[in-house]
């Protein structure tokens, strides 16, 4: 053996060959496919392979040779080989595993139907020619098309797409040879009789285009464009140049690969068993889905399945490792001088992977079942075909691949047409994983008139995309600067949407395709809106299915040097944020800032929801939007206090709740819950965007777990440094568990962490169980201060708790200190009070508690007011219409609405909010494309007041030493900022 591996080595002279040949000996790499028991046929398994030794059992055949082939497959190593002269027919002898649609749907808990797939490889097409499926007695069936080459499939649902009716129980699956055909031969693999998959994703092929599945691409698209070349200007080409030549060198490495490198690419590439012999390739199967994947394909991955299916599975390549490693190579090739050894090389290995990839059937016309959340695995694919144009197209690739990559987009844009469509709103998932090669393909198109015309279009597009003030809850940015997918504010998706933008923006920048001053300006604004929520994390109740996730404006300094190049730089020092307050409604939430410390105050609404959980994801998320009030310093989540170790899901801060464990807080669904209320009113508003206020109303739905009769109406009073929070009617019916608002709950550092209540000297030890109801203070262990006047029952704990993974559900601890107000069980119009302060030491809080600057001059289920002396503002949160005297300047409002007031002299700074989006007809649908409907409110003001500068909006009258103000046109609830002054 050292023998051979010394002629081995001594046979490659260049280092790079030897170094793979070393990683190859040292890895033990086997080419062959691992030794396994294989059966011909298991009746516990719907699936038929043809990996042993023999033909299933089942099998007869009718006017045809059939045989074990090595020479194409997609499971293991083999296929059946079908080879007829005369009319032909394949019978399996089996009983059909049909369920019902409703059978389908319980099992999945979501819409679901029965499906059939089976694979089928030709060598050449035959255009016309259909394969004829049955089931049962001729119960149910469908053709199949052969106009292809290389590998197609299908899933077709036996219920909704197949003619005839299905039965339970029927026996047979017949597969009858084209009769338009007289010889032929196909390979067959893969058959899956029967098998329950989600009922969107099975998509539509010119194989079978009578497939329906709920969330289908179209299988028509637009043809690209006819262009007389004289249409092409030298700046045209000069600028597609530039383009090229920038985002070229974006993608190469900072510096050449290594042997090394190349030789560690080698060594993957080898792991796909890719074996091209006399035009015929083959190696390891290219499936698009991940097992795990939320919404997992269950065509792809039966959900019952015996050893020998999960062995054969276990073989396949995923799609997206696999053309990530293919930008490599192509990112590694361009590094390197064409004649380097080692870039022949990798232009081999990339050119067989990318002929692998097309007989593998990803090819234009082939659904492959479905290709949903198709951007996220394929950007690689897309890179490197841009990067690799001029090989792809000498080996002649080009065009095919080409083809292939509009095909595969179709699920998010019609290549060549174009057309954005405002009421659809924007599709951020289109802006992050397919815009980016939308534009790349356009780039690989040797045909220059096509392409300029092309770019052209995808500027306009593009542009109209960015500029959209989309309407209702349809995806892209809002009037606020909110960023919509999944019907609300959505920063897992806007922020590396926003990244793909910038990427864009910055490349087609100063040339004849550059973006359009409005859509740079509107995606300004949303970035700047993102700078204005995030510090650096957003706030977990911003979070949608990921409370603990990543988004992050640290992850956008790309994109702020992108718009700055544009020419729209964000006009935030993000070093130095400003304070104030400013009310982001779209969202239902508003963001203060002070001292460097964000508060992210948020609730929910009738079109807003409160969080999102998936089967996977969130599962117990379900207050994070319960009035809740959460403090990040500059530093950032974690170093704020707020780790998923232990994390109680309950207590998120600010939030009132009942305080379930948490198998009853768990989604009672399997699947996606994403609660509204039926409230329209709730958000923000703010004076000046420097003081501001937030008002929620709270219910829960009715299913279980939940207590319908659950009710809370909470406010937040913004000013500088204090937060003054008020809640009433605080009601339920849930007399098993404690119904509570949570002051805070943050991590526990032994030894550096220390907390304080009502008393100079800290806490500084675990564990500590405190309460009191006799008027509390409390330091938490970075900075806040929380005043609670006597009458609420404050509880303080620190302790080592247990909890789960909001994902895994695996158990997880840690120690928190965590303090809360304790409304008891089954609590009946129950009301709190209790101040924040964002520089909280024991002696300013102290002093505070001593003395309040705030005055509460109401506090009950209608109406929350506070009076700030510092300020001189006055906040109203008025729940519903109002008329009362607890101050000497509003009497009364004809709705609800917020209102915020500050008075010197003969001046009045007035703003009003209606916190109302107005949009109709919401629906069931958490998408929803009417516009907002423009609000109105009217309040009476005591005394006698005059605008300061004319509105058309706003009408006052002035009658009896009163003021009526009528103020119409409050558009997607931001308020309306007012002046008076006193008059005669």
């Amino acid at each position: 053996m050292q023998k051979a591996h010394r002629f081995i080595l001594s046979h490659f002279r260049h280092p790079y060959m030897r170094i793979v040949c070393i990683l190859h000996l040292l890895a033990g790499i086997s080419c062959g496919a691992m030794d396994f028991p294989y059966v011909a046929e298991d009746p516990a398994s719907p699936m038929l392979s043809f990996e042993s030794g023999a033909l299933p059992a089942s099998l007869s055949v009718q006017g045809a040779e059939v045989e074990l082939s090595g020479k194409h497959f997609i499971n293991g190593s083999q296929s059946l080989r079908w080879s007829w002269k005369e009319p032909s027919n394949l019978y399996f002898d089996r009983v059909i595993p049909y369920v019902t649609g409703q059978e389908a749907t319980d099992e999945l808990a979501r819409g679901a139907v029965c499906i059939f797939s089976f694979w089928v490889y030709s060598e050449k097409a035959l255009p016309g020619a259909r394969l004829r499926i049955d089931f049962g007695r001729n119960d149910c069936g469908f053709d199949f098309g052969l106009g292809f080459t290389g590998w197609r499939t299908c899933s077709v649902a036996f219920d909704r797409d197949m003619e005839g009716i299905p039965q339970k129980g029927m026996r047979g699956l017949r597969i009858t040879a084209p009769s338009q055909v007289a010889s032929g031969e196909l390979f067959i693999d893969r058959i899956i009789l029967a098998n329950i998959d989600d009922i969107r994703y099975q998509w539509a092929d010119p194989q079978v285009p009578f497939v329906k599945g709920t969330k289908a691409a179209p299988v028509e698209l637009t043809p690209l464009p006819r262009v007389n070349a004289d249409h092409i200007s030298d700046r045209h080409r000069a600028d597609l140049d530039r383009i090229n030549n920038h985002i070229v060198q974006s993608f190469l490495p900072a510096a050449p690969a290594s042997l090394e490198k190349v030789a560690a690419l080698e060594q993957q590439f080898e792991t796909l068993e890719i074996r091209e012999e006399e035009g015929i390739i083959s190696g390891r199967h290219v499936l698009m889905m991940r097992r795990a994947l939320h919404d997992r394909q269950d065509s792809v991955y039966p959900r019952r399945m015996t050893a020998q299916d999960e062995h054969l599975m276990s073989r396949y390549t995923e799609f997206r490792d696999y053309t990530e490693l293919m930008q490599e190579m192509a990112q590694c090739y361009r590094a390197l001088e064409t004649s380097d050894p080692a870039a022949a090389r990798l232009r081999e290995m990339y050119l067989q992977m990318n002929r692998h990839l097309l007989d593998q059937g990803w090819q234009d016309g082939s659904a492959l079942f479905s290709t949903h959340h198709y951007g996220y695995a394929s950007r690689g694919w897309y890179i490197s075909t841009f990067l690799m144009a001029d090989e792809l197209g000498t080996a002649g690739m080009l065009d095919s691949t080409v083809r292939a990559l509009i095909w595969f987009m179709r699920e998010k844009v019609d290549f060549a047409a174009m057309e954005f469509d405002r009421n659809q709103g924007a599709d951020l998932d289109y802006i992050n994983t397919i815009a980016k090669s939308h534009l790349l393909t356009m780039l690989a198109i040797p045909d220059e008139a096509v392409k300029v015309a092309l770019v052209t279009q995808f500027r306009d597009y593009f542009s109209a995309m960015l500029a959209a003030d989309t309407p209702g809850t349809m995806g892209g940015i809002k009037v606020d600067g909110t960023a919509f997918h999944h019907g609300g504010n959505y920063p897992g998706y806007s922020f590396p949407a926003f990244i793909s933008a910038g990427f864009l923006c910055r490349a087609l920048n100063d040339t004849a395709f550059a973006i359009r001053p409005a859509a740079l300006e509107n995606f300004s604004a949303a970035l700047t809106a993102a700078t204005l929520y995030s510090s650096p994390e957003t706030g977990m109740a911003l979070s949608g299915r990921h409370p603990f996730g990543e988004s992050s404006i640290e992850s956008l300094e790309p994109v702020y040097q992108d718009l700055e190049i544009c020419g729209y730089p964000v006009a935030l020092d993000r070093n130095r944020m400003p304070s104030g307050h400013w009310s982001f409604n779209y969202g239902c939430f508003g963001i203060h800032r002070w001292g460097g410390k964000m508060v992210t105050l948020k609730g929910f609404n009738h079109y807003v929801w409160s969080s999102e959980i998936y089967t996977m994801d969130n599962r117990y998320g379900r207050y994070q939007s319960n009035g809740s009030l959460q403090i990040y310093t500059a530093e950032g989540r974690a170093a704020s206090g707020f780790e998923q170790e232990g994390w109680d899901w309950n207590r998120n801060p600010g939030t009132t709740m009942i305080h379930r464990p948490l198998d009853v807080l768990e989604n009672p669904l399997e699947g996606t819950l994403m609660v509204r209320s039926d409230i329209r009113f709730g958000g923000s508003s703010n004076l000046g965007n420097r003081y501001g206020i937030f008002a929620t109303d709270l219910f829960e739905p009715d299913m279980e777990n939940f207590d319908p009769d659950f009710n809370a109406r909470k406010s937040m009073f913004c000013f500088d440094n204090r937060i003054i929070c008020l809640g009433a009617g605080i009601s339920n019916g849930t007399s098993e568990y404690p119904t509570e608002t949570v002051l805070f709950q943050h991590t526990w550092n032994e030894g550096s962490s220390r907390v304080w209540m009502n008393a100079s000297e800290p806490l500084e030890s675990n564990p500590v169980s405190q309460e009191s109801n006799r008027g509390s203070w409390l330091v938490d262990s970075h900075g806040n201060g929380y005043y609670v006047p006597a009458g609420n029952q404050v509880k303080l704990a620190v302790k080592k708790q247990g909890s789960r993974h909001n994902k895994t559900k695996e158990p997880t601890e840690g120690t928190f200190a965590s303090a809360w107000i304790d409304h008891g069980k089954a609590p009946k119009e129950a009301t709190y009070e209790y101040v924040v302060l964002l520089d909280g030491t024991h002696q300013s809080i102290a002093a505070f508690a001593s003395d309040p600057s705030y005055r509460v001059l109401r506090n009950d289920a209608q109406a929350q007011i506070v009076y700030d002396r510092e300020s001189g503002v006055v906040g109203y949160a008025l729940f519903d219409a109002y008329q009362g005297d607890e101050d000497d300047l509003l009497q009364a409002a004809d709705q609800p609405c917020l209102v915020m007031a500050k008075s010197w002299g003969k001046n009045l700074a007035l703003s009003i909010g209606n916190a109302d989006l107005r949009i109709p007809a919401m629906g069931d649908s958490y998408t929803n494309d009417e516009e907002a409907r423009p609000g109105y409110a009217e309040i009476v003001l005591r005394g006698k007041w005059r605008l300061v500068k004319e509105n058309a909006d706003v009408k006052t009258k002035v009658s009896g030493g009163r003021t009526r103000v009528v103020v119409n046109n409050i558009r997607h609830a931001i308020p309306v900022q007012l002046k008076f002054t006193g008059a005669n």
